[in-house]
């Protein structure tokens, strides 16, 4: 009887102190962490979630700052919840440079420490999820052997170079992107950055907004030769991923420059057998597939079949995705345009092949 009444105690403690942090009222928190010491480094939720992750959920700075200064082992901030999150991956889907800070300080090596689920450290999770200057903080925090290829095990610094290019995240310099190589250059640097943001003021939006897309476009090439310079090493197929997006896209300036550099990285087949030309039939990437012809793989890819039994004429002949279609107007022109599809795939599949139909 007495264990189920310390119990209780323990429970109703555990949910005083979470409203306390939830409401960002550190004296009522700091009394009850004076009450009962063992619960700063204790699970106070069900999802296994200390006052670490909690204060970092509800981005309250104060709060963090206030627990650090009692937490003796920084090795604590280590723990992971339920979903495999450090308090610092809590604070990076949040957005909160301020909070995010206060466990690296702290502990550096949160860091290295990835989101277990997808191998992604905090950097990359800060660009997924869409917060480029906790991004660009956690960048310049990471050391850059955290983002060799497979450290700990896992593909950490190829997976951010693939977020980076799936997100068009090109403002961290692609020479000091580790995912293949260790050089180490800056961040783009805050000075030139600001004098932009000066001049662009100075001549007008237009302006501003034309300068902006021209960086950008020179960071994406940057990262772009870089990919290339290291196609051949391409440590968990990060870049063969890339190129089965661009296909799915229709980039075609990344699937040539790339298979410039290495021409048999576009006999890559996926899990499913199916290689990056299936997907650009299938998705209506005209540019994309008459790479087939110009490099030179229309002999090979006519005989090509996938797990499904489906060979390329297969997709050419399926009926496109609702989305694709409502790019043209009417039933009609959907019509003939999926027809020409199909003729056109045919003459460049069947073109210099003894396929037989």
């Amino acid at each position: 009887m007495k264990k189920d009444t310390q119990e209780v105690a323990e429970l109703l403690l555990e949910d005083r102190l979470y409203k306390a942090i939830c409401d960002n009222n550190w004296e009522i928190a700091k009394a009850l962490l004076e009450e009962k010491p063992y619960a700063l480094t204790s699970t106070i939720t069900a999802s296994r979630e200390t006052p670490f992750h909690v204060a970092a959920f509800f981005g309250h700075a104060n709060i963090m700052k206030e627990l650090l200064k009692l937490l003796g082992n920084p090795e604590f901030l280590e723990a992971l919840d339920e979903s495999g999150s450090t308090p610092l991956l809590t604070a990076t889907a949040t957005g909160s440079i301020e909070v995010a800070k206060c466990p690296v300080d702290k502990n550096s090596y949160l860091l290295c420490i990835p989101y277990y689920a997808r191998s992604e450290l905090p950097v990359t999770l800060a660009f997924v999820s869409g917060h480029h200057e906790m991004g660009r903080y956690l960048y310049s925090q990471t050391p850059l052997e955290y983002l060799q290829p497979l450290h700990l095990g896992h593909p950490l610094g190829p997976t951010l170079l693939r977020c980076c290019l799936q997100t068009e995240c090109f403002d961290i310099d692609a020479n000091s992107t580790p995912s293949f190589q260790s050089a180490s250059l800056p961040i783009q640097n805050e000075g030139e950055d600001k004098r932009e943001r000066k001049q662009g003021k100075l001549t007008g939006p237009g302006i501003k907004k034309i300068k902006e897309m021209k960086l950008q476009q020179a960071q994406a090439n940057e990262l772009l030769d870089l990919v290339c310079r290291n196609a051949s090493k391409d440590e968990g197929g990060i870049i063969a991923e890339a190129l089965f997006l661009a296909a799915k896209e229709g980039n075609v300036q990344l699937l040539v420059k790339i298979s410039n550099a290495k021409p048999e990285i576009l006999l890559t087949a996926d899990n499913l057998r199916r290689s990056i030309f299936y997907y650009a039939i299938e998705h209506r990437r005209a540019g994309a597939f008459n790479l087939i012809h110009e490099r030179r793989f229309n002999i090979v890819f006519p005989y090509s079949i996938d797990r499904d039994g489906n060979t390329l004429l297969h997709a050419a002949a399926a009926k496109a995705s609702d989305t694709i279609l409502n790019r043209i107007y009417g039933p009609a022109l959907q019509m003939q345009r999926e027809l020409q599809w199909f003729k056109v795939s045919f003459e460049i599949l069947m073109r210099d092949s003894l396929l037989v139909i």
